[in-house]
C-alpha cells in the first residue's frame, strides 16, 4: 500500500482505519443509507428501528465483517444517533 496526497504536494497519508475514520485519507468511499419517506414527516418507527440496529455495535459489527466497508466510529454513530431525534 502506498501512501497518497490528496493534492499535489500535499503531505502523503497511508491507508489505515484510523485515516479512514478521521478523513485524512483521500481516497475512501462512504456508504449512504437512503430511506424513503415523505419530506418533512418523521421516519416511521419501523424505519428507525432499523437504523438504530445499522448503527448497533451488532450492526457495525456486521459491516467490519463484511470486509467491503469500514464500520463508524463511536463518535460517527452519536451524530448520526441524534438525527434520529
Amino acid at each position: 500500500m502506498l501512501p497518497i496526497a490528496a493534492k499535489p504536494g500535499g503531505p502523503l497519508v497511508a491507508p489505515s482505519a484510523q485515516s479512514f475514520f478521521d478523513g485524512s485519507y483521500p481516497m475512501r468511499n462512504g456508504a449512504y443509507l437512503y430511506l424513503n419517506r415523505v419530506p418533512g414527516h418523521p421516519l416511521s418507527a419501523r424505519d428507525k428501528e432499523f437504523v438504530r440496529f445499522v448503527l448497533s455495535r451488532e450492526g457495525q459489527q456486521i459491516v467490519a465483517e463484511s470486509r467491503i466497508f469500514i464500520p463508524l466510529s463511536a463518535e460517527q454513530v452519536e451524530t448520526e444517533l441524534r438525527k434520529l431525534e
